[in-house]
């Protein structure tokens, strides 16, 4: 049992703040090397499905001259007019991309400002389980990479327990904001859409 405290305002205060939503050139530049650089892994794919080049020329060569910057390498990456209008999306979108994270982080401050604000006291369950509930997490990302759970134990340098425990503050602060939404839910009767429940299990 806790009481929330003026979560609205600590809201409101925190998601007026103004956003740094200005994208550098050379921001724009990183992507720019990428396209080039998958452009060219593409490229030697092919002639690699082809024939026309072996494996370890395709490796040998991965690093030699990236197709070149100008109006028609950005008309072969799909429906841009020039390079210049190939750039104006791409900065578009890093805008884009900064205003979600942007978003994203005042949420998880507007949580910790209000954990700040509470009394509570959480049941040693609770951790446990969350603790639980972060190591499935991380054995199930490690399988699905393709690796051993045991080997990349060792490649740490830890066991389990040692993983948990290092994780123990991280855990309580996950239960805690679990709670305050949960509360934050009850308190403005928040429930689920249930078509979007369901449309959300058939995905």
């Amino acid at each position: 049992k806790f009481e929330l405290p003026d979560y609205k305002s600590i809201a409101k205060d925190t998601m007026s703040e103004k956003d740094d939503l200005e994208v550098q050139e050379s921001e724009v530049d990183d992507v720019l090397f990428e396209m080039r650089r998958r452009k060219k892994m593409e490229e030697q794919q092919k002639d690699l499905n082809g024939g026309s080049l072996k494996p370890e020329e395709q490796e040998k060569n991965l690093d030699e001259t990236l197709p070149e910057l100008n109006n028609e390498f950005a008309k072969s990456l799909g429906d841009f007019k020039d390079l210049n209008d190939l750039k104006t999306k791409i900065k578009e979108g890093l805008t884009e991309e900064k205003k979600y994270k942007n978003k994203d982080k005042k949420r998880m401050k507007v949580l910790e400002s209000i954990s700040e604000k509470i009394k509570i006291s959480i049941p040693q369950i609770l951790i446990s389980n969350e603790l639980a509930s972060m190591m499935a997490d991380l054995k199930g990302r490690i399988e699905q990479s393709g690796l051993d759970f045991t080997h990349y134990l060792k490649h740490i340098k830890k066991t389990e327990e040692e993983l948990k425990e290092s994780w123990k503050e991280m855990a309580k602060k996950r239960v805690i904001i679990n709670l305050i939404l949960n509360k934050i839910a009850k308190v403005e009767k928040i429930k689920p859409d249930p078509e979007r429940v369901e449309e959300q299990a058939q995905t």
